[in-house]
């Protein structure tokens, strides 16, 4: 019908029309969120309000009618309330039975269950006093999906008219019962002398969208407590077995039919559940009209990673499909294999965009393989395939198109080992390196297809998902840039690639290419450079000419531009150029490229020269070469220099080919140190850290990546049958070792003098032994870490480093003298946050008794302290200073290292103003160590002015010191002026 809504209250006068809908065409828009909030209940403005659909209607006051039986099984429904002659609601006699069949010719919202066969095979009385006498339960499911009967009753099957259906046969142990004819005969009841119907062999659960359709069990009867039949026997004697229920055995049938039309003999109750004493056949069958006659279809199927995932790769596989059905997907699936197992069921693929069930359309699914899954296939390729079924419900009908699987699919490789390849250059979540064919194992291909295994390959790997990628370019010693890889070329038939590349009608050059990681292109610079002299930073590639010239290729306007200077092993951040001055007794000097100025590291040390520079930002690190009155061996010392400040730092680390960058809001510094025939890589951040790593040639990005040589550490590292080849690994920049082993008390080498006793270390769990070093920072605490307002240190703070390999938490006894404590109750073990840059407190216990502090160690190398609360002077006071300016949290102020006492530039006086900055959240002073005056801070930015008399330098490049000039410090890039 039509008609004229409601006067409108918001002046929308308008005629509308309204029709009543066939209850089938509602029962198939159930899923429709537009429609209901949930199963058969209807959206409403109101949380509680939507009205309930008839699946679910329930009057909770008409006794054993279960909740939308009058949509679902009116017949059922009539049969309960309408007995026979004089019986009662108790036993129900289905006197109707004989007047109108229970048993549907169509019904499109059940699932019909029919019990076909049914057998015993545990006797648990062993023919001692009679047979097993088989009791076979089913429940069924209802309009609430919940699982339900009344009067406590057996149901359908028995007596009684309710959703729990049971039959009970005698001695039928070793037999295979056709229920069929079971359930067909007449049953009399001793007790009250009364002969029942035949019982029904089949019955009806409504399609509830997620719950099983029923669940079933099965025991012997007997007078006392019924022995479960699904379990496994134990303990036989005397002629008397026990047989013991496993978990889960309630056996529940699947919440949509999975397998197609029927679901015969209930193979995962026994073989998963090991439900060895009994056994079931049931058929189940669905009617409904045949609305989608087209399958699922399957688009756009990959995996990330997609090629090779190494063992160092510590995330899931993910696995995604584009699936479209007319009426919307049900379920979906992951199955896969390799070339040595069979299909394996991996689970539901969920998708990404809105819940089960789908709706009509194309929607995005997702599976994740986890590690510990993907582990077990390590040198296989996983194969993979989809499996999906629709929305309609309409099994068994003769056209219905439900489920569909689609085509089998190549995801990635799972490596054995780490990648063959020399002279790695990481950024960001790439490691790009070189390859020689030679080296790879013959069971790979030849990388470039030229038909020879005879060339230098760049390669590259995503160490974030493990993937490694064959750029199928040849060259040698690959530099990475955020998507470029910077490297040479050699024209030359051996080890190169047979072309003259720079036009001058030779193949005898060392070419520049580069590889751009997003578009996958080769761009050939005709740039001739020197061997493995180049290096890159955003548009700008540094290089060294045959010629020993430095010059510069912009990959923006692709032009070449020479310096005029001598100059070898560049190394390039922004527009800096580093280098080494001479090719035998070199300096470090740098070049601007905006400024065209060119400047050397002023010397204040003896030796023989600064060697293999690494640039990052203001901070040059390089490897300086000591030669003091001849004495031998000569000591190859890391040494920083920065540019801003014009001074030099001597790390007091021994070791080459240092590549500096920053990582974890850090600047890291690793190279590599000779011990024990090879080297070792060496982390050094404010301290030094060895990564346990053998190798070479590391390089810092987010990790640090090296090469490492098969044949000096005595392993084939990737599997190929010998040791003569080359590897990349990388360590994460925090290294932590995860391995078992057993707990040990590993003391301290070498003390301080101070501490009554010991330092002492204890690993819960240890992998290898190892030694752990003290170094006590009394004098040379840094100041960015000095003590929260109110805390002093207890004796000195320490520095503690450890090469034992270990698994779980460590802890730390630190002893300290009473004397030296106004409060023992006041005492806390403090650990030095590296990343967060404050204090924390560790402590897990005070032994007062034999004073010792006791905390725990987050990770190493460690900074610990003993602290004592001992109050503060005054609230307001932050640090000596002065024309403090302040944003948010922090405050920026100027220090007269006079009135503070301390040279806080390190220049060897007192004398300077210093900007510092203090955070009120984590109550930290930070020291800049720039000089100058009057900060003004906004956001991360101090804006200052410095003279140029105090620190002697042309800040502003006009040719004298005499002037003011404006400097600003990002907080972020504390490194960087």
């Amino acid at each position: 019908p039509t008609g004229i809504a409601e006067t409108p209250e918001h002046g929308d006068d308008r005629e509308v029309g309204y029709a009543l809908i066939d209850i089938e065409e509602l029962w198939k828009r159930r899923r429709w969120s537009s429609v209901f909030k949930e199963f058969g209940v209807f959206n409403a403005e109101k949380q509680d309000s939507g009205a309930k659909a008839p699946w679910r209607w329930n009057d909770w006051n008409d006794g054993p009618t279960f909740s939308g039986e009058i949509f679902y099984n009116p017949a059922d429904l009539v049969d309960v309330h309408l007995d026979g002659p004089y019986q009662g609601l108790m036993f129900d006699s289905w006197e109707f039975e004989s007047v109108f069949s229970h048993e549907y010719t169509y019904n499109p919202y059940v699932i019909k269950v029919t019990v076909d066969y049914y057998g015993v095979w545990a006797d648990l009385d062993l023919g001692k006093n009679d047979w097993s006498d088989g009791y076979l339960k089913l429940f069924m499911f209802d309009g609430e999906g919940e699982c339900e009967w009344w009067g406590g009753w057996d149901g359908v099957l028995d007596r009684d008219s309710g959703s729990q259906n049971s039959w009970v046969g005698e001695d039928t142990h070793g037999e295979w019962i056709d229920m069929h004819d079971a359930l067909s005969d007449p049953w009399y009841d001793e007790d009250y002398q009364y002969t029942y119907r035949p019982r029904r062999y089949w019955f009806y659960g409504i399609q509830y969208p997620g719950k099983p359709y029923f669940g079933i069990e099965s025991r012997d009867s007997d007078l006392g407590p019924d022995a479960w039949l699904m379990g496994e026997i134990t303990d036989c004697e005397d002629g008397t077995c026990k047989f013991k229920e496993k978990p889960g055995t309630r056996w529940y049938g699947p919440p949509d039919i999975t397998y197609g039309d029927y679901y015969e003999e209930i193979h995962d109750g026994q073989t998963t559940l090991d439900w060895n004493g009994s056994a079931a056949v049931i058929t189940l069958t669905g009617e409904g009209v045949d609305d989608d006659t087209q399958p699922p279809f399957f688009w756009d199927s990959k995996a990330d990673p997609s090629d090779n995932v190494y063992l160092s790769y510590q995330g899931d596989i993910v696995f995604n499909v584009d699936i479209f059905d007319h009426s919307g997907i049900s379920i979906a699936g992951f199955w896969y294999k390799t070339a040595s197992t069979d299909w394996t069921w991996g689970g539901t693929a969920y998708p990404t965009s809105t819940q089960y069930p789908v709706p009509y359309g194309w929607h995005t699914f997702v599976y994740r393989m986890n590690r510990e899954t993907w582990l077990n296939y390590q040198g296989e390729t996983i194969l993979y395939k989809w499996q999906a079924y629709d929305n309609d419900d309409d099994r068994g009908s003769i056209n219905d198109e439900s489920g569909a699987n689609s085509t089998v699919f190549t995801g990635p490789t799972i490596e054995l080992h780490p990648p063959t390849g020399n002279s790695p250059s990481t950024d960001g979540k790439i490691i790009a390196f070189h390859t020689y064919e030679s080296e790879i194992d013959v069971r790979d291909p030849d990388l470039n297809e030229d038909w020879d295994r005879a060339d230098p390959i760049i390669r590259y790997v995503d160490w974030s998902s493990g993937a490694l990628i064959n750029t199928k370019a040849i060259g040698e010693h690959a530099l990475v840039d955020g998507d470029i890889i910077a490297f040479q070329t050699y024209e030359g038939s051996f080890l190169g690639i047979n072309q003259d590349l720079n036009g001058d009608e030779d193949k005898e050059d060392i070419v520049l290419r580069y590889f751009n990681i997003s578009d996958g292109q080769v761009t050939n610079t005709t740039v001739e450079i020197r061997y493995d002299d180049f290096s890159i930073s955003g548009n700008i590639i540094a290089f060294t000419s045959p010629t020993n010239e430095l010059g510069y290729f912009n990959l923006s306007d692709r032009t070449a531009t020479y310096t005029g200077l001598e100059g070898y092993n560049p190394s390039v951040s922004g527009d800096i150029i580093a280098f080494e001055t001479d090719e035998y007794r070199p300096n470090i000097g740098y070049y601007n490229i905006s400024s065209g100025q060119y400047k050397e590291i002023p010397w204040l040390l003896p030796g023989i020269g600064g060697y293999q520079p690494s640039i990052s930002g203001n901070i040059i690190a390089f490897k300086y070469w000591e030669e003091t009155m001849g004495i031998q061996p000569r000591n190859n010392w890391i040494m920083l220099y920065d540019i801003s400040t014009n001074t030099v730092t001597n790390t007091s680390q021994r070791g080459s080919f240092p590549s500096i960058g920053r990582a974890l809001g850090m600047t890291v510094i690793a190279y590599q140190k000779f011990t024990d025939n090879y080297y070792v890589i060496q982390k050094y951040t404010g301290m030094t850290t060895d990564t346990g790593e053998y190798g070479e040639y590391p390089s810092v990005g987010n990790i640090i990546a090296f090469e490492v040589s098969e044949q000096a550490v005595g392993e084939d590292l990737n599997t190929d049958g010998d040791q003569d080849d080359h590897v990349i690994k990388y360590v994460q920049i925090s290294t932590t070792f995860t391995r078992l082993g057993t707990a040990v008390i590993a003391p301290l080498a070498n003390p301080a003098a101070y501490f009554k006793n010991e330092v002492y270390l204890h690993f819960k769990k240890v992998v290898s032994s190892g030694t752990s070093s003290i170094i006590s920072r009394a004098t040379d605490l840094p100041l960015i870490a000095a003590p929260p307002p109110g805390e002093s240190i207890i004796g000195s703070a320490i520095e503690i480093t450890t090469t034992v390999e270990y698994e779980g938490h460590v802890e730390i006894g630190i002893p300290y003298k009473e004397q030296q404590v106004t409060s023992e109750n006041e005492l806390k073990v403090m650990w030095w946050n590296r990343n967060q840059m404050r204090w924390e407190n560790v402590t897990t216990k005070i032994d007062s008794k034999n004073n010792i502090a006791y905390g725990n160690v987050p990770c190493f190398p460690a900074l610990f302290a003993i602290m004592e609360w001992t109050g503060v002077t005054s609230p307001s006071t932050v640090a000596v200073g002065d024309y403090s300016s302040m944003d948010r949290n922090l405050i920026a102020f100027h220090t007269y290292e006079a009135e503070a006492n301390l040279d806080l530039n390190g220049d060897g006086d007192k004398n300077d103003y210093i900007i510092q900055y203090h955070d009120l959240t984590t109550k930290t002073t930070t020291n800049t160590g720039h000089v100058g005056m009057y900060p003004s801070i906004s956001g991360n930015i101090i804006t200052f002015q410095t003279n140029e008399a105090w620190i002697n330098q042309d800040l502003n490049l006009d040719g004298d010191t005499n002037d003011l000039v404006i400097r600003y410090y990002d907080i972020n890039k504390p490194l960087e002026l």
